[in-house]
């Protein structure tokens, strides 16, 4: 059984490896989406996404776990990117600033009502 401190260093490797994949991911499908629709980007992401990440759940050694994370790392950079960006088009600008708090009254156009007593 290998000591605490190697498998520190090996899921920190797997973690970072997967976030820089998303980084660089994320880059490349912002210049991307500029000939391609982000719809259609976004949509392949997903559907190479999903298989990486259920094959993660069946792997049985770190360099495959390293590699099918890289790759879902790839993915995830693609779709968070072109999410946001396709949310920033349908959602209308006034409203945008409203959308972090879910509980928003301006953003859902509730009205406060005076307390019972």
């Amino acid at each position: 059984m290998p000591g605490i401190e190697a498998i520190a260093a090996t899921s920190g490797t797997i973690i970072s490896v997967a976030a820089v994949a998303a980084t660089f991911s994320a880059n490349m499908a912002a210049r991307l989406s500029r000939g391609v629709s982000p719809v259609q980007i976004l949509k392949w992401a997903l559907l190479v996404g999903s298989p990486l990440c259920a094959a993660m759940a069946l792997t049985q050694g770190w360099i495959s776990l390293l590699l099918l994370r890289a790759l879902a790392g790839l993915c995830l950079g693609c779709a968070i990117t072109l999410a946001y960006a396709l949310g920033a088009e349908v959602v209308p600008g006034e409203q945008r600033a409203a959308l972090p708090s879910a509980g928003s009254r301006s953003a859902f156009r509730w009205e406060r009502r005076p307390a019972r007593s």
